[in-house]
């Protein structure tokens, strides 16, 4: 049984109930969010509505009822951890019970997807941590089939992510509403993802691997282009440049930085120009890559650039984090400052946003904001699959 045969049960539980009961009925869905630094759980309490697309989610509560522990489950599989990775989960179990009580727990799903992270593991290492969490779900009480728990797919985590910023952006409100979606690009530490509504009739010319369906509670269904460039997050691509870089300036990196490489000394000179020319040189030929992947379709639409290219913005302090697109003026006054007046992966960061963006495409529509929040609600992909189960 899928999480959205469970959904769906509930929701004609609800719709066959006599118009005089209560309408809507609270149920909750807990999402394990297992990324490379943490992991993290959310409990989402959602009320299931007669005549309503999705269920409404009550945000107000989700700070309270979200919680991460460190390290993530790719360095239990690296050490070969397996009791530590059932202390970990068994941690955020046990918070999940201050909210979901007595016997309710029994009634309640449990998704886990792990992300770019347990990717990068030898798959027989993941597979011993991936068992290990599923028999641990398995006894926490709460509702869980061991194919809850697994690796999320690209496409998966792309399309997850526009459900939820399309949910918060109001997109599911009337079904009758001709509003136009949002598309996303998602920036990521191991992978980007990029995802947007494309039409019925485009779905048969869209690579399998990029296609993704949502489907409401009454029946509409958004088809999607999902895609995931593996690989290709932030901080997989700056290691990567790192030991692609030759000679011994580097100019994704600030005055005031120095690295040794083979015994010799790299320096920083800081051009986000010169940066962004590298990260095409020397990352974005491959035939997987932004702008040179086979089966990319063209941006459309209005786009939300989210995750990392709001981290970064954060951990500056600008003026404006959300609500505006990333810029060369940004970029070139941030790699032009001494070391000590930023941390030394901004200059990268924001070069390597510039180079995304300018590969697929983004930059001539003319429409990309940067936003880690729509209308008070967090953007990733937990959302997305709390309102897909």
């Amino acid at each position: 049984m899928t999480m959205k045969t469970c959904w769906c049960l509930l929701i004609l539980r609800v719709l066959a109930q006599p118009a005089l009961r209560k309408p809507s009925t609270l149920e909750q869905a807990l999402v394990f969010d297992a990324g490379s630094s943490g992991t993290r759980i959310h409990i989402f309490n959602m009320y299931v509505q007669h005549g309503k697309a999705v269920p409404s989610v009550d945000l107000s509560v989700r700070d309270n009822q979200t919680w991460k522990v460190k390290p993530g489950l790719s360095h239990f599989a690296r050490s070969d951890d397996l009791q530590g990775c059932r202390d970990s989960i068994n941690r955020l179990v046990a918070f999940a019970k201050q909210f979901v009580k007595g016997h309710r727990q029994r009634e309640t799903p449990v998704l886990l997807k792990a992300t770019a992270g347990l990717r990068a593991v030898p798959s027989e290492k993941a597979k011993a941590v991936l068992e290990t969490v599923r028999s641990t779900l398995l006894s926490s009480g709460f509702w869980f089939h061991e194919d809850w728990a697994d690796i999320i797919k690209g496409k998966e985590e792309a399309g997850l992510a526009w459900i939820a910023a399309n949910y918060l952006h109001g997109t599911f409100g009337e079904e009758s509403s001709s509003s136009p979606s949002l598309g996303i690009i998602e920036m990521g530490g191991g992978s980007t993802q990029v995802s947007f509504q494309i039409e019925a009739q485009e779905v048969p010319k869209v690579a399998e691997s990029d296609t993704f369906e949502f489907r409401t509670a009454l029946g509409k269904t958004y088809h999607l282009y999902a895609h995931s460039y593996l690989g290709f997050g932030q901080d997989y691509a700056q290691d990567k440049l790192i030991d692609l870089s030759d000679g011994n300036q580097d100019p994704c990196y600030p005055k005031g930085y120095s690295r040794e490489r083979h015994g010799s000394k790299m320096e920083g000179v800081g051009s986000s120009q010169q940066c962004e020319s590298n990260i095409q040189r020397l990352l974005f030929q491959e035939s997987t890559a932004p702008g040179r992947y086979e089966y990319e379709l063209p941006l459309r639409g209005s786009l939300i650039a989210t995750e990392n290219f709001f981290y970064v913005r954060q951990d500056l302090k600008f003026d404006k984090m959300e609500g505006v697109p990333p810029s060369e003026e940004e970029a070139s006054q941030v790699c032009g400052k001494e070391l000590a007046s930023s941390f030394e992966k901004a200059c990268f960061a924001l070069s390597y946003q510039l180079a995304f963006l300018a590969a697929v495409k983004a930059t001539d529509l003319g429409e990309v904001k940067v936003m880690r929040k729509i209308n008070g609600g967090d953007i990733d992909w937990a959302l997305g699959a709390a309102l897909d189960s």
